[in-house]
């Protein structure tokens, strides 16, 4: 019997050698980034686009076609108030105003006739207007009559007079102001001349542009119009120069577009530098609400899901799953209403890859 458990004994410590050594598996853990949570200031703003425009500007025209006997400035130079830009020559000036002088006299001359005989159609008109009365005329005689006595005959000769007046009062003036000059500081941004050339009326000769001050306009849907004042600092973007400035608006429009609904508003802004140029592309961002000292994340750190939002916590090395109510975000971080308080360990990287009380370790960015 003893040798028979021997056997037995003996055969189990075989078998029981023969088998491979338990392994222990450690749980895997998941790299993470964290940050304390803290308190800040939000905005959020509505963000508009507009065009860079001198706050002043100054476009030159001449009321008729001149020659330019000589041209003083050159485009992009700096011309102060009163300088001379260019000047007209004086003998085609002369001739022109001669011209406009039989043109006037000819207008005055045929209206002073037709005037006379407007009078006497008048005259004719009343005493055909008491014979047609009697019976002693047609109606139609009549008529035709008051219709060559009509006040609008009158306004039609007084146009066409008062018209050749204006053309030779401005062809004349131009002898007194063939000197053209600036009619304010700033640059000559456009020049439409050259000498021996001409100056087009209804084109301008010229446009001087002071652009030390900038302008930009730009359209606020109603809304929003109740939200700004005039004075109040904005925040612009010229991307073309990769710049941010400040600038203060100017002016609100007191009457919707009746096309676009909206309200045109002016922003000014100080080109200091000179780095600013007209037609230059702006983003103007107006805040439309702002909530001071509020507990605020970084937007990336909330995970929404099935409606709910949620965001990971670390608590020694684990991950803990929290849902939270978000308020106000500008785009960047966004506004904790409850869910998290000041100081916890907020993990802002690697959350996507969690569950509840997963195993993290915490790396350094």
């Amino acid at each position: 019997m003893k040798r028979v458990l021997g056997i037995f004994l003996a055969s189990v410590l075989i078998l029981t050698g023969c088998q491979p050594p338990l392994e222990i598996t450690e749980e895997p853990y998941v790299p993470v980034e964290v940050t304390d949570v803290q308190t800040m200031n939000l905005e959020q703003r509505a963000a508009l686009s507009g065009v860079l425009m001198a706050n002043r500007e100054a476009m030159i025209m001449v009321p008729i076609a001149a020659a330019v006997e000589r041209v003083d400035v050159r485009l992009g130079q700096w011309v102060e108030e009163d300088d001379p830009l260019f000047r007209l020559d004086a003998e085609a000036i002369e001739d022109q105003v001669e011209q406009a002088a039989a043109a006037f006299d000819q207008a005055r001359a045929g209206y002073e006739s037709n005037l006379e005989q407007l009078r006497l159609a008048q005259t004719t008109a009343e005493r055909l207007k008491r014979l047609y009365e009697a019976g002693a005329v047609s109606k139609s005689e009549w008529e035709q009559a008051k219709l060559a006595a009509s006040p609008e005959m009158i306004d039609a000769l007084l146009a066409g007079f008062q018209q050749a007046k204006t053309m030779y009062d401005q062809t004349n003036s131009l002898l007194n102001d063939l000197e053209v000059k600036a009619p304010i500081s700033g640059k000559v941004s456009y020049l439409g001349v050259t000498e021996q050339g001409y100056a087009a009326p209804g084109q301008p000769a010229a446009i001087i542009s002071d652009a030390s001050t900038m302008k930009v306009a730009v359209n606020l849907p109603s809304k929003l119009i109740s939200l700004i004042s005039v004075g109040d600092s904005v925040s612009l973007e010229i991307p073309a120069i990769q710049t941010q400035t400040i600038g203060e608006i100017l002016a609100i429009g007191s009457a919707v577009d009746q096309q676009t609904f909206l309200y045109p508003v002016e922003v000014r802004l100080e080109n200091q530098a000179g780095k600013l140029l007209p037609g230059m592309f702006a983003k103007v961002y107006l805040v439309t609400e702002r909530r001071d000292g509020v507990v605020a994340i970084p937007i990336e750190a909330v995970i929404e899901k099935l409606g709910l939002k949620k965001v990971f916590v670390q608590e020694e090395d684990r991950a803990v799953e929290r849902l939270v109510e978000t308020g106000l975000d500008d785009g960047s971080f966004v506004e904790i209403v409850s869910g998290l308080s000041v100081g916890e360990k907020l993990i802002v990287k690697g959350q996507s890859f969690l569950e509840d009380q997963a195993r993290i370790l915490v790396v350094e960015e």
